[in-house]
């Protein structure tokens, strides 16, 4: 058997600089928040000599704390320095880039799609960097459920397959968006990824040595099975089965980027080291004929896990070719938790599966297996990451239960209290059977095999990242997008994720709204800017008609003096009326201008909603002032001009008007000129 280590290998620069400073604060004792790498061995290295991992809160003033190769939130770094703490910083400088570009493709004012893992320490600590505001997809179907208005920037984890970046950036020219593909990825890993997939279309089966956790090693590990090769993946020499080699010539071996030199080489050491026990352990099966073929086959054992492609399904199993001289056959009640799954939703013919040998029937000539199993064993040890990481998992709820429900999590039958499964008490389980939900493990009874989970808990994790997301992105002067949630008589609160802002009734419309049922209803979709920002009091004030524009800066576009338009009385004043011509844009017709014969009390000639035909006689958008007339907007009536009264009429008359309607005058909401208001006197007088 030749065994062949993909090149390049091993730790990448990356990697080994992190490794490098967590020696360093090691020796210091100092602390690291999560581990430094995704890597079993590495870790526990280092915690044997003085890294200890601990939260934020637990850090006291002066220690050293370091910051992994991930990155870290701008908050961590805030409260470290707040709390006096030395930070020896070992994010990878591709990191380091990816987070700097989403910035500025955010700051261009572009949509952004970033392709990798949310759940992923790197993406997260990019998703802060970035205020939460770029989407995230595993898959190309994930573009499917996000908003992309404006042109897109396309970026990617640094570990992430270049062929998969490239679909996604191929899908979104393919839906006519305007793209900017922006390449993130680490070139040290793409050579890798590369290398791997070579020697894989060459290989009888591939060896990828990484950590479970590590999202560079399961990359490996899938373009490797993507050709068809069979793959399995080790954390270490332990893992190893010698049936693996069996009748195998050529063995590959990969591994991740967070994988030590002397990691790998164990691996390659215990393989040699197996290929003759293997062989000593094979099987020689002749048949009724003598002049039959001698086949030789691994043993098989209870309990053993086996990996075989599926050449038959039907309502009742599935039949699957394990390389062994009798069919092997999985039960429908084996295959899934879910007793609602037929085994053709299940499995299909060509696919590959890992399942458990649970018993050799020599009469029937059967081996009989069972995925569901397999599915749990590995579950298991995922539900234990997820508990310590507190990561948020998917499951689905299959029954209702006494006391609460089962949810399926990663192939494992979990249970989840009733006082968990919401936020409020929930009154019929039954009506979330069949429900895909978000989950957190809160507890494992390994000797029981009992997780208990909790949706509740997952909501309210998931609402406070929302909120904490959202404060931090949270700029005065920036436009955002919100919904409103509720009215009151002094305005609106609109919701920008998780967070409620108060937008007065003033701040509504450019129009007067008199109250925001008038102008808003609950639910609508409204784009708002931020006035102020204040988290201590958690309060935000926030302005619609600011979010929109100020529609006098394209009234002239609208508009020119001269022209005849419609419009709508909204009030009126001693002095003339305000015509609404557009929304959010009122003139004045003078008093003087609303008809052609002389009119003593403006309510004499219009009221409030009447319907009016004005002309434009002036327009100044700096000062929110556009002058109107009526009279002008009418033909003259061809009739006697009505004698005017005596001086001492008009001085009886302007003295019984006089100061009361100039006190009136400047209590009016409008900009109002002199000319405007003793326009006609002066005509008067010059005549």
């Amino acid at each position: 058997m030749k065994v062949i280590v993909v090149e390049p290998t091993g730790m990448c620069a990356g990697v080994r600089r992190a490794i490098v400073q967590a020696e360093k604060v090691a020796r210091e004792h100092g602390f690291s928040l999560g581990p430094v790498v995704h890597n079993p061995g590495v870790v526990q290295r280092l915690e044997q000599a003085g890294l200890r991992q601990i939260s934020l809160s637990e850090i006291e003033k002066g220690a050293t704390l370091l910051i992994r190769s991930h990155g870290a939130a701008p908050n961590v770094y805030q409260a470290a320095i707040e709390k006096g703490v030395k930070i020896i910083d070992a994010t990878c400088p591709h990191v380091l880039r990816l987070q700097k570009e989403t910035r500025h493709a955010i700051a261009a004012g572009m949509d952004v799609v970033i392709v990798g893992d949310r759940h992923h320490p790197e993406i997260e600590a990019v998703l802060a960097h970035a205020g939460g505001i770029p989407f995230v997809v595993q898959t190309p179907a994930d573009l499917d459920v996000i908003p992309i208005k404006a042109e897109v920037a396309v970026l990617a984890q640094t570990t992430t397959s270049p062929i998969l970046w490239q679909t996604v950036v191929e899908c979104l020219q393919a839906q006519g968006r305007k793209v900017k593909p922006i390449e993130t990825i680490c070139r040290a890993t793409q050579e890798r990824q590369q290398a791997t997939y070579e020697l894989a279309r060459e290989a009888d089966i591939m060896v990828v040595v990484g950590g479970n956790n590590s999202a560079n090693t399961r990359n490996l590990a899938d373009i490797c099975r993507s050709v068809g090769t069979p793959t399995y993946q080790v954390e270490g020499a332990l893992e190893l089965q010698s049936d693996w080699f069996i009748g195998i010539e050529l063995v590959g071996v990969a591994a991740g980027a967070s994988t030590p030199e002397w990691n790998i080489k164990e691996v390659v050491v215990a393989m040699e080291n197996m290929e003759n026990k293997a062989l000593g352990e094979q099987e020689t099966v002749v048949g009724e004929d003598p002049q039959q073929e001698t086949i030789t086959v691994p043993n098989l054992k209870r309990g053993q896990v086996v990996e075989g492609k599926v050449v038959s399904v039907d309502a009742e199993g599935v039949g699957v070719d394990i390389g062994h001289k009798s069919e092997a056959y999985i039960a429908k009640n084996e295959l899934s938790n879910d007793p609602e799954r037929s085994p053709l939703d299940v499995c299909q013919v060509g696919e590959t599966v890992v399942a458990v040998v649970l018993r050799i029937d020599s009469k029937e000539d059967k081996v009989l297996l069972s995925r569901r199993r397999a599915l749990e064993e590995q579950g298991m040890k995922d539900l234990a990451t997820a508990r310590d990481t507190g990561r948020i998992l998917q499951g689905k709820i299959l029954e209702a239960v006494k006391g609460g429900v089962m949810v399926e999590v990663l192939g494992v039958k979990t249970f989840m209290p009733a006082s968990h499964v919401d936020l409020r008490y929930v009154p019929d389980l039954a009506s979330y059977v069949g429900q895909t939900i978000s989950i957190v493990v809160k507890e494992i009874e390994e000797a029981r095999r009992r997780v208990v989970v909790s949706r509740k808990e997952a909501l309210e994790k998931k609402t406070e990242e929302i909120k904490s997301k959202t404060w931090d992105s949270l700029v005065v002067g920036s436009l955002r997008d919100g919904t409103v949630q509720r009215l009151t008589d002094f305005g609106a609160f609109v919701d920008l994720g998780g967070i409620d802002g108060l937008v007065h009734v003033s701040e509504i419309a450019w129009q007067r709204v008199n109250h925001p049922s008038e102008a808003l209803t609950e639910g609508q979709a409204v784009r708002v800017k931020v006035l102020g920002v204040d988290r201590e009091k958690g309060r935000v004030s926030l302005s619609i008609k600011q979010g929109e524009g100020d529609p006098w800066n394209k009234l002239t576009e609208k508009f020119t003096p001269g022209s005849v338009v419609p419009g709508k009385i909204v009030r009126t004043a001693s002095f003339g009326a305000f015509v609404e011509i557009a929304p959010g844009i009122e003139g004045l017709v003078h008093i003087s201008q609303l008809s052609h014969e002389r009119v003593e009390r403006t309510e004499d000639a219009v009221k409030p909603g009447d319907e009016v035909t004005v002309k434009i006689l002036s327009i100044v958008p700096a000062e929110h002032r556009v002058s109107l007339s009526i009279k002008e907007a009418v033909d003259r009536p061809r009739t006697e001009r009505t004698e005017r009264p005596d001086k001492g009429e008009r001085r009886d008359r302007g003295e019984k008007r006089g100061r009361d309607d100039r006190n009136q005058s400047y209590r009016e909401e409008s900009k109002v000129t002199l000319g405007d208001k003793f326009g006609d006197l002066l005509k008067d007088q010059k005549s």
